[in-house]
């Protein structure tokens, strides 16, 4: 089984942890997925804190709710250009023109054939798509990150259709019309890289998990645009560790959450850690009883918000002490059975989180797209039914209040997906 598997139990496939996400296909397959540069992929001494209280538990809400954010209508865009069958697994926008989404093709047995890259320079009414192939063969890209109109960089694993390949970072410095292939060898054999943030075009950072036996999780950092990546120590999160998303305020204060397996593959717990250095020193703070975290973004050092999953329910968790305490946010207008992929803020109170709601009678997801503007004290569900009747989405950010993309996956029926692409401006 190839390294793909990993890719669709963490976004695609990943219906909700206590059904969907057993990770034994991960684990099979590894043996045999904001606010600088517009939107992408999104302190002191951390400390375990209180414990976040549950899922049950609503923030306290202000006595007068503000309105929610103005963008509250979502229009489907041409996707065309991925290709399908297909995904889009991550979008960065660097202003309200030029944007880039990424993911993978595939073949009629769903198996990878190569890298996606798309870009667009009117804001979504027309992809193109720019050149992968630097990727390798059997390229899965899982995100892209831009700090400006010309610098970005995409990240994923690649596979050979049976094992798993290697990690995979990519770059360009004029806008993607030239990709190409950075040394991505110290995140070890057998990874893949889920998650990339810089904060300018010199300092960043990509979060994935490692192969051999204790499936480590992995941080790499540069210092130089990722002419060389070096490995941070990210043991403090613990053995057998995916870590999914990473994000940095400034090129010392970041966080990058994931999620623990057991020993038989299962989800084991959420799992955040934080840096006050750049990545010298990560420490582990507490993710409480969420059972997996997918999304991080921060509005500032002290300001954060990680999306996942519990046992049973979508999982969002709010700081506004750089994380020394967690807090759970009532996300009970996703519906019971929801889980989240990305969250997403663009000030201290304005905020996306989008994944999918499961319906087990019909067995299929449908898209989820959940706004802010009281910083999470209420979250309410925003119609993303231009994704799709069935389907999810992988990633979602935002330039404002106002403008906003979100990029997804829908089944077609035959075992493959087909990829698609939202926005909004209202």
């Amino acid at each position: 089984m190839s390294h793909r598997s990993t890719h669709e139990h963490r976004r695609r496939d990943r219906r909700h942890g206590y059904c969907r996400l057993t990770l034994t296909v991960l684990l099979a397959g590894l043996a045999a997925a904001l606010l600088l540069g517009g939107c992408s992929s999104g302190s002191g001494n951390s400390g375990t804190g209180n414990a976040p209280t549950s899922p049950s538990t609503s923030a306290s809400s202000p006595a007068s709710t503000p309105a929610l954010p103005a963008a509250t209508t979502w229009t489907a865009q041409d996707a065309s250009s991925a290709g399908s069958p297909g995904y889009l697994n991550s979008v960065a926008f660097v202003d309200a023109a030029h944007g880039w989404a990424v993911g993978e093709s595939n073949d009629s047995n769903n198996d990878t054939t190569g890298s996606t890259i798309i870009a667009t320079s009117d804001g979504g009414v027309t992809w193109q798509a720019q050149d992968a192939s630097p990727a390798g063969r059997h390229a899965d890209l899982e995100a892209v990150h831009f700090v400006d109109a010309t610098h970005g960089w995409a990240v994923g694993g690649v596979s050979n259709g049976i094992i798993t390949g290697n990690a995979v970072v990519l770059a360009t410095t004029d806008g993607g019309a030239t990709w190409r292939a950075q040394d991505a060898s110290a995140a070890g054999h057998d990874a893949v890289l889920n998650s990339v943030d810089f904060v300018d075009s010199a300092h960043g950072w990509a979060v994935g998990v490692g192969g051999g036996s204790d499936y480590p999780p992995v941080i790499l950092a540069t210092s130089d645009g990722g002419a060389s990546w070096k490995a941070q120590d990210a043991s403090p999160a613990g053995r057998r560790v995916d870590l999914n998303a990473v994000h940095f305020v400034d090129p010392a204060h970041g966080w990058t959450v994931g999620l623990k397996m057991d020993s038989n593959g299962h989800a084991a717990g959420g799992v955040i850690l934080v840096t006050s250095d750049g990545g010298v020193r990560w420490n582990a703070q507490d993710a409480g009883t969420a059972n997996g975290l997918y999304g991080i973004a921060f509005s500032d050092s002290t300001h954060g918000w990680a999306v996942g999953y519990y046992g049973r329910g979508p999982c969002i968790l709010a700081t506004s002490d750089g994380g020394t305490t967690w807090e759970a946010q009532d996300a009970s207008s996703a519906g019971r059975d929801a889980s989240l992929n990305s969250v997403t803020f663009v000030d201290a109170t304005h905020g996306w989180a989008a994944g999918s709601v499961w319906h087990k009678s019909a067995s299929t997801d449908t898209p989820l797209i959940l706004a802010t503007s009281d910083g999470g004290a209420t979250w309410k569900a925003q119609d993303a039914s231009a994704g799709g009747s069935t389907g999810m989405v992988n990633e979602v950010c935002f330039l404002d209040a106002a403008h906003g993309w979100a990029v997804g996956t829908n089944p077609t029926g035959s075992g493959t997906y087909t990829p698609f692409i939202l926005a909004t401006n209202k």
